[in-house]
């Protein structure tokens, strides 16, 4: 418990105005007790009569009293525990590790980006939804007039010839590569960190198949309605969709494992009771790994120019082998190789392999690094600090709760990424909607 001298004068606040509460109350029940017994004793002149209703009263109504001192002991426990969770500075303690919040808050922030990005795009959303045509807002977003295939760029004007190059660019593409593979060995790390995967992967898979079926029957619409770009939104495996098979997966075989080296420890009468899971799940990471990229290139037949290129082809990021055409070119006996990684389906897309391998080498480092379940930075102090039972009491504790304070603007994305997920889109096209409005545009729905 923190024991600084402003703590103890909150609780000394708290608990003088519960007295002054209780010592209202008593006040208030006397009164009361005198004046129901006054009224009584008009009505029956037996003092014996009158000496038993008295002691019935005030019985009742020190039960009341005695129930409300209970409740205001509770109260005051709740307050301390309440001021337990904070430091007298306001700095909020928490259990969360501050760097996985800021990586996972860039790469979040990173995909708002992306996906702003692609709503300005020559085939974005907000050239579907709005009518730009000579208004002043319009010259600022521009237009695409063509495409030069010697530069393997769009020519034109505006915001939206810069960001449909940007999406086309390498530096996207290699980075928002990088973003994903961060953020699934993210999530594996937070699998050793989390108290219930199977419904934390259930969870984020239950919403991957919302969002893909929202995002199919909106591709459907705008195919109907004769709409550019409509096959952008048609995809099977989604990030969100393949995120939560691979968590649900690695808990499985992480509870498959532990339920056989329990056995094998017990049938040996073994006292030793060290857990080599973490070496299991690098094993499983690079079985994955290195038969996946030898199948890979296999079934591909590809030739590796470069490290760019193997980068590429080793985490299923070949455009020219994505079917982005329709449902119509889809084939129900090919949904194993959308699945395990083999053949890539929709703008928005991730196989089984090899990013299995990736919550495995992220249940890894979680073991490993964070084995604890605390930052780093406990690692830059003595042993006894460390294992600290009331670590967040410790420096490193206090100096963690500093750096969550400081770099909330990335890290409180990175703490809510699946609200961020879901949300984001719909409140960028609101306020960009409001901006375009303003600025003179028209909405143009495609209906």
């Amino acid at each position: 418990m923190v024991t600084s001298r402003l703590k103890e004068e909150r609780i000394n606040l708290k608990k003088e105005k519960l007295d002054e509460n209780i010592e209202f109350l008593r006040l208030k029940y006397l009164k009361k007790l005198n004046a129901e017994s006054a009224k009584y004793n008009e009505t029956h002149e037996d003092e014996i009569d009158q000496q038993v209703y008295y002691a019935d009263r005030n019985k009742y109504y020190q039960d009341l009293l005695e129930k409300k001192v209970n409740q205001n002991r509770k109260n005051l426990s709740k307050y301390e525990k309440k001021l337990d969770k904070k430091e007298v500075n306001g700095i909020k303690k928490s259990k969360r590790i501050w760097e996985i919040d800021f990586l996972r808050g860039i790469i979040i922030w990173g995909m708002v980006w992306d996906h702003l990005m692609y709503d300005f795009t020559n085939f974005g959303l907000f050239k579907q939804l709005f009518n730009f045509g000579q208004s002043p807002i319009g010259e600022w977003f521009g237009r695409v007039t063509g495409y030069d295939f010697v530069l393997g760029q769009y020519t034109g004007t505006g915001v939206v010839t810069w960001a449909s190059n940007y999406w086309n660019s390498d530096f996207r593409v290699t980075f928002r590569l990088l973003g994903v593979i961060v953020l699934v060995v993210l999530c594996g790390i937070s699998s050793h960190l989390s108290k219930n995967n199977f419904k934390r992967g259930g969870l984020i898979l239950g919403f991957g198949l919302v969002v893909t079926g929202a995002l199919n029957g909106l591709g459907f619409f705008l195919k109907s309605s004769h709409q550019a770009g409509y096959e952008e939104y048609f995809i099977l495996i989604s990030t969100l969709t393949c995120l939560g098979l691979c968590i649900i997966i690695y808990n499985f075989v992480r509870w498959l494992y532990s339920l056989i080296e329990r056995s094998i420890k017990k049938g040996c009468k073994s006292k030793n009771k060290n857990s080599y899971w973490k070496y299991f799940a690098l094993g499983f990471a690079f079985l994955v790994f290195i038969p996946w990229g030898i199948m890979r290139m296999h079934y591909r037949d590809l030739s590796i120019d470069n490290l760019q290129s193997f980068y590429y082809a080793f985490n299923n990021h070949l455009p020219q082998y994505y079917n982005y055409a329709d449902w119509v070119n889809f084939k129900g006996g090919d949904f194993w190789k959308y699945l395990f990684g083999f053949e890539g389906f929709g703008a928005d897309w991730l196989g089984l392999f090899p990013f299995l391998g990736y919550i495995f080498l992220g249940g890894f480092i979680g073991e490993t690094v964070y084995k604890h379940k605390k930052s780093f930075i406990f690692y830059f102090y003595p042993r006894e600090v460390r294992e600290n039972p009331n670590m967040l009491e410790t420096e490193p504790g206090k100096v963690n709760a500093f750096i969550n304070k400081w770099i909330s603007p990335i890290t409180y994305p990175g703490q809510h990424t699946l609200f961020v997920y879901i949300f984001h889109q719909p409140i960028l096209i609101v306020i960009f909607a409001i901006i375009f409005l303003i600025g003179g545009a028209s909405i143009s729905l495609p209906f």
